[in-house]
């Protein structure tokens, strides 16, 4: 059933992969992940690194099949030492493009072992608001392994959760599905007491490379890194993650040594009891990223371009959205409040901001497009290149010198 996988390059651009990875090895290594097609393409955003990576679409010879847009993954899956996992699939799309009111989302679930080889899948039909439960997950999925990780695609978007189950008393601990990954991530809290043991899953789904795991006490101080090699769609599971730091609890920091690697993660903490519950991993910033919120006012200068403007921030680790606001001098279109958003650019060192204003109904230009690229931010003071063109031919290049002047929510 699974026979192809390919990946996006955007969202307007279904690139097939031209080079095929083929091997003669036999049995479950045949079905391996890594012999599927793949590919290497560029791309600006995480969730577009996951998506490029494998995109799954059934045989050609059904024209009746559908495609696929959406992507999550699990981290972690089990029915080890008393314990099963439920999978939960809920359909919360009310209108499709495709499908009209009300649309059947298509699921194809892959299970994955802790080497990257596939290990058993299924197929699922879930109805608009229809909550599908898949009771242990691993049996259902034909699965040969009792630990591993769910790849899920549809042709719809879905909420997925996961629930491992202790079975001797029946209590859940929770899991959620996830789109989202990176190269650097955080558990919140995680411990090692005579009560509690926190475990770690971490997952894959880029190029095989070291990570590098970190173990924090609660004020924030190093107590142990942990040098892992997690091969491309592979799992590294510990069980007790804090297990030579014990009576502490804290943070783990979880950084790729490659940018090609790709991660996603979860933690259980539990009680000798065996009940507990999940921290997924939730990005960390890049570790020399500027906190930038506030209100900048300054300069936007270029040939013919010459404004006042006020830009307001708002900040969420790497990303930034807000407004531009032309205050006063020259700046060629009609509209003078303007959506802003932005991202880090990691790849820069140290971190710069590339900003991007953008606006189509424009009454004076039509469309246009406004780009701010920062250079190295000093102290309160923010400046770099401009770029600036229009549906009318319009366009200038230049630069910007904005001050940090305060902050958004004063007293």
């Amino acid at each position: 059933m699974l026979t192809k996988w390919r990946f996006l390059f955007s969202a307007l651009v279904v690139c097939l992969a031209s080079n095929a990875i083929l091997s003669g090895a036999t049995g479950k290594k045949t079905d391996s992940l890594r012999l599927k097609v793949r590919a290497q393409l560029s791309s600006r955003s995480d969730l577009i690194k996951v998506l490029r990576r494998r995109a799954l679409r059934r045989p050609q010879s059904n024209a009746a099949a559908p495609g696929y847009n959406y992507v999550t993954f699990v981290p972690y899956v089990t029915r080890e030492a008393g314990t099963r996992t439920n999978l939960g699939l809920n359909n919360v799309t009310p209108s499709s493009i495709a499908q009209g009111s009300s649309p059947s989302a298509h699921a194809d679930v892959t299970l994955v072992d802790q080497q990257g080889f596939l290990s058993g899948e299924g197929s699922y039909t879930v109805r608009s608001n229809e909550l599908l439960q898949v009771n242990d997950v691993i049996t259902d999925l034909g699965g040969d392994v009792d630990l591993g990780w769910l790849f899920i695609l549809s042709d719809e978007p879905l909420d997925v959760w996961a629930s491992v189950i202790e079975n001797s008393t029946n209590d859940p601990s929770i899991e959620t599905g996830s789109s989202f990954g990176g190269t650097r991530l955080m558990i919140q809290s995680s411990v090692k007491t005579d009560r509690f043991q926190s475990s770690l899953a971490l997952i894959n789904v880029g190029s095989g490379g070291n990570v590098n795991v970190k173990i924090y006490d609660y004020e924030g101080q190093l107590l142990e890194t942990k040098k892992v090699y997690v091969e491309e769609f592979g799992m590294y599971y510990n069980p007790d993650i804090r297990d030579s730091t014990s009576g502490t609890y804290g943070p783990i920091i979880i950084e790729a040594e490659d940018p090609g690697i790709y991660l996603l993660a979860s933690s259980i903490v539990k009680s000798p009891e065996g009940t507990g519950g999940f921290f997924p991993a939730v990005p960390a910033p890049h570790p020399n990223l500027q906190s930038v919120a506030g209100i900048w006012q300054g300069s936007l200068t270029g040939k013919t371009l010459n404004a006042q403007a006020t830009v307001t921030l708002f900040q969420d680790n790497g990303t930034l959205y807000g407004g531009l606001e032309i205050n006063s001098g020259s700046f060629p279109t009609a509209t003078k409040t303007i959506s802003i958003s932005g991202h880090e650019q990691a790849s820069k060192s140290p971190v710069q901001f590339l900003l991007q204003a953008d606006d189509n109904v424009d009454s004076a230009v039509g469309f246009f497009l406004l780009s701010l690229n920062t250079g190295v931010l000093s102290g309160s003071k923010m400046d770099g290149k401009l770029l600036y063109i229009d549906e009318k031919g319009g366009q200038d290049s230049g630069t910007f010198t904005l001050s940090r002047t305060g902050d958004i929510f004063s007293p």
